[in-house]
């Protein structure tokens, strides 16, 4: 655990972490170096939704609100990671970070061209936008621009009579 809280502590990016195997009831590891129980525990939304993620997949990430006392409502990327045991087929438990969206979506912004044009923005594999640069926020409703993104292709997308050209990677 001192392993993992040391790796958290320098992470600018991830506000939480936690680690809760299916064996330990409704106990879980979490980045505050302590165990915690969901039962009181203030965010423990993620929870029902591993519960609820299909058995087959591993990894996913989910765009939710986390109500924090001191800013909030805050929206955060939280992805999972299902954990094995040994040579076990079935997951274990699974590991969640926390990230901020804001966090990421600055992070995008400073990545981007000065070219007011670009607008870069990520997706989960159902094509729901997670976090985005300021044009991203800016835009609204990405749908139709992610609806004719092709894989490894450039399109070019109308939309609100304006040209858009869409990369999917």
């Amino acid at each position: 655990m001192d392993m993992i809280y040391s790796s958290f502590v320098s992470n600018l990016y991830v506000d939480s972490l936690y680690i809760y195997f299916d064996a330990g009831g409704y106990y879980f590891l979490n980045s505050d170096n302590a165990i915690a129980d969901m039962r009181y525990y203030a965010d423990a939304g993620w929870v029902e939704l591993y519960r609820n993620a299909p058995a087959g997949r591993d990894a996913w990430a989910q765009l939710r609100t986390v109500e924090s006392g001191e800013d909030g409502a805050v929206r955060m990327l939280t992805l999972f990671r299902r954990l094995y045991s040994g040579s076990g087929v079935e997951s274990q438990g699974v590991l969640v970070l926390n990230i901020p969206q804001q966090r990421l979506n600055r992070l995008l912004t400073q990545m981007g061209d000065e070219d007011e044009a670009d607008m870069l923005y990520v997706v989960n594999e159902e094509g729901t936008p997670l976090f985005g640069d300021e044009a991203f926020e800016a835009y609204g409703d990405t749908a139709l621009l992610t609806a004719q993104a092709v894989e490894g292709a450039t399109v070019r997308v109308q939309s609100a009579g304006t040209e858009y050209v869409v990369r999917r990677h």
